[in-house]
């Protein structure tokens, strides 16, 4: 056993020095006790270099408030997902996907729940991360990442570690997605496959309601949610325009009626409060777009058609961003479409001339 004589004190505050081995420690007094860790170098000037930092780690693990029922991972990743159930504000949708990243943490670490905080190393994080993003897409994995790094959040309240072991793993860049968006000559013929649907099962008028929707979207710009939720009292066509009530981060907005969405409007037959008739048209613009041979869009790739055709047009980018709802002055908006289609762009260079 080490006795008093074992150590030697040094003219810096909580800095001694243990003979026998000449390794440097760090000497402090937290709630009564007596607390010695090693800094794990003979050489002074190291050791003064990481004294700081090692006596706010032991003051914050050992002095921290320490929350009872808090001892695993698996206590700590329940509390991400208390969090994400009683946060005020935050939808159902990124309720349900908060739970989904951390049902996937289980399944691919299941060794992390029995853990202690403590346990865990900056290694087995990488380890996992590595392993994880090989096998899921990008952002998955870097929501995954998050929800662990919540979970360490709550153990460091607790006063159970004092740094977050996943702290230095790289999330994965994401790889914009490749835009092929149909030319309007094209989207009409898309258009008008779904609406003559030979090979539909469902009634005439799905169809048609179904291609309501599909136009609805490529005229407006607006999320698929955002969209089915437009009711006949959103339409002002006075002042030319659509009340979007139901949009992602919460704040109404308005959108321009341009000449095609009111054509649209102006054939669209008025039965119920809602604008639209369908909330989704996924199959039946896969199999539209297989017959024509046109390359497969989704709901939200008419939203990008929306937004191309609007800056091929002429439109600023700015004014793009507002009505999609962008906050950011047009940042985003600029990055995702600053490439607009091949054919726009070569015609674009023809009219550069020095």
């Amino acid at each position: 056993m080490n006795t008093e004589s074992d150590w030697r004190s040094t003219t810096t505050q909580h800095l001694i020095q243990h003979v026998p081995s000449e390794n440097y420690y760090v000497r402090v007094k937290v709630r009564g006790k007596i607390v010695r860790q090693s800094l794990k170098t003979k050489k002074i000037s190291v050791a003064k270099a990481r004294l700081p930092e090692k006596l706010k780690e032991i003051r914050y693990c050992l002095d921290a408030p320490v929350t009872s029922n808090v001892e695993t991972m698996g206590d700590c990743l329940d509390l991400v997902l208390d969090a994400a159930k009683h946060k005020t504000g935050l939808r159902a949708r990124s309720r349900d996907y908060r739970e989904f990243t951390v049902d996937r943490i289980h399944v691919t670490w299941p060794e992390l729940a029995a853990l202690k905080p403590k346990d865990v190393q900056a290694r087995d994080c990488d380890a996992w991360f590595r392993r994880i993003s090989s096998g899921y897409s990008a952002p998955l994995a870097n929501n995954m990442l998050g929800s662990l790094r919540m979970a360490f959040g709550f153990a460091q309240k607790g006063g159970l570690i004092f740094r977050d072991p996943s702290e230095d793993v790289k999330r994965v860049r994401t790889q914009p997605k490749h835009l092929v968006l149909p030319d309007g000559k094209t989207f009409k013929k898309f258009a008008a496959a779904i609406r003559k649907a030979k090979n539909a099962k469902k009634p005439s008028w799905h169809s048609a309601a179904c291609a309501d929707l599909v136009e609805f979207l490529a005229y407006s710009g607006a999320r698929l949610n955002e969209a089915k939720n437009v009711l006949w009292k959103d339409i002002d066509e006075k002042r030319g325009m659509i009340l979007l009530r139901e949009t992602k981060g919460g704040a109404k907005r308005w959108l321009p009626i341009i000449p095609a969405m009111k054509e649209l409007l102006t054939r669209l037959p008025k039965k119920g409060d809602r604008v639209l008739r369908v909330g989704e048209a996924e199959k039946s613009m896969t199999r539209a777009a297989k017959e024509i041979g046109m390359d497969r869009i989704t709901h939200h790739d008419l939203r990008h058609l929306f937004a191309t055709t609007c800056i091929e047009s002429g439109v600023d980018i700015p004014t793009v961003a507002r009505w999609l709802g962008h906050k950011d002055g047009g940042v985003l908006a600029l990055k995702t479409y600053g490439h607009l289609r091949e054919t726009h762009s070569a015609g674009a260079a023809k009219r550069v001339v020095f």
